[in-house]
C-alpha cells in the first residue's frame, strides 16, 4: 500500500509540473492536446510573417493568437485553430 502511494503521489506531481524543459509547449482542452506554439510559429512564417511579436493561446476561442510583422514591417493578425493548425483568420 505505501507504494501505491508514493506512485500516485509521483503521477500527480508530474500531472501538476506540467511542462519539463526540453518539452514542447502544449496546452490542454478537455480530452485533446493541441497544436504546439513551435508549430504555429512555422506556420506564421509559412504565412509570410517574419517578426513575431507575440503568441497567445485564447482558452476560450481555443485559438492561437499570433502578432508580427512582414518583409515590408506590415503589422499583421493571425488567428490559428489550436486543434487543427488552420488559419482562420490574417489581418494585414
Amino acid at each position: 500500500m505505501r507504494y501505491g502511494l508514493i506512485t500516485l503521489a509521483s503521477v500527480g506531481w508530474m500531472a501538476v509540473a506540467g511542462t519539463l524543459p526540453g518539452q514542447a509547449q502544449t496546452y490542454m482542452v478537455p480530452g485533446e492536446v493541441i497544436v504546439p506554439v513551435e508549430a504555429v510559429r512555422d506556420i506564421a512564417y509559412d504565412y509570410g510573417i517574419v517578426s513575431i511579436d507575440g503568441v497567445d493561446f485564447n482558452r476560450h476561442t481555443g485559438r492561437w493568437e499570433v502578432e508580427g510583422t512582414d518583409a515590408f514591417d506590415n503589422d499583421i493578425d493571425m488567428e490559428v485553430d489550436a486543434n487543427t493548425g488552420a488559419v482562420l483568420s490574417i489581418e494585414r
